[in-house]
């Protein structure tokens, strides 16, 4: 058995967010997080999770910040509520919309038209 320092550990730990890091990056460069169809499946699989590890997640809520039942549920578990709102509205969120020009720019049109956020 190999015992670590916490010096060690925080230095594996950062060494390890770091790399996941930069495979989420590289993976939202292909732009398959474009597509609304992978958002709406991502959304699905994350309220699934949430929805099948709610014991789990509130118990590690309460061991970690003394939280109480109701609250972590409320505040951790509940999101699936907002999933689903989100889950509702997303393909309207994402259409592009028109806006108007100036008379400088006349005759041209203008879209605004939503992407997904990079990671920072």
């Amino acid at each position: 058995m190999t015992l670590t320092t916490p010096i060690e550990h925080r230095e594996a730990s950062r060494d390890r967010i770091q790399t996941l890091l930069s495979q989420q990056r590289a993976f939202f460069s292909t732009r398959q997080t474009h597509s609304i169809d992978f958002r709406l499946a991502q959304l699905k699989a994350l309220k699934q999770a949430i929805l099948h590890r709610q014991a789990d997640i509130v118990a590690a809520i309460h061991a970690d910040l003394g939280k109480p039942e109701f609250e972590a549920y409320l505040t951790e578990v509940g999101v699936t509520e907002e999933i689903d709102y989100t889950l509702k509205h997303l393909r309207a969120w994402a259409k592009p919309q028109t806006v108007s020009t100036s008379l400088f720019t006349f005759p041209s049109r203008a879209h605004i038209r939503p992407e997904p956020l990079a990671l920072s």
